[in-house]
């Protein structure tokens, strides 16, 4: 064999690198089209439009659960404001006997009122008394005129 020159050397590398980029050319262009018609095929298969149809019942279920995620995030703000009150107003109440000093009273606000609607409606305080296991006295001072 007669050796090769290097010019005839670098024209035959060149020429196989020309073929292997025209080779590599075709293989990418076939590639991409194979995966195209395979993008098509899968597109029109039962499995994709089932896999569509649980994404819309998914995406409907995600709609109803921020709905209700909003309700109770709005509940949550009611009920945050009525402790915040209610918060207030114990401190109100506390500030006014810190120690908690004095005789408790052994009716609420709510019966209190009973008792002083009963009272103006014409029952007697005896009646009352018995009514409500206490003394006359004590009716008496509850259905009085009060100082506040």
């Amino acid at each position: 064999m007669a050796k090769e020159t290097l010019k005839a050397k670098i024209e035959r590398l060149e020429r196989e690198n020309l073929d292997l980029r025209n080779k590599n050319t075709d293989l990418h262009n076939k590639l991409a089209s194979n995966l195209h018609g395979l993008d098509e095929q899968f597109k029109a298969s039962p499995f994709y439009k089932q896999l569509i149809e649980e994404n819309e019942v998914l995406a409907d279920s995600v709609i109803r659960y921020k709905k209700l995620l909003n309700n109770a995030d709005d509940r949550n703000k009611r009920i945050d404001e009525n402790f915040q009150k209610l918060k207030i107003e114990n401190e109100l109440l506390i500030d006014k006997n810190k120690r908690g000093a004095g005789r408790k009273s052994i009716f609420d606000d709510k019966t209190r009122s009973d008792i002083r609607k009963k009272r103006s409606d014409g029952a007697t305080i005896k009646k009352l008394a018995q009514e409500y296991g206490c003394s006359v006295g004590l009716i008496h001072k509850l259905t009085g005129k009060s100082k506040e």
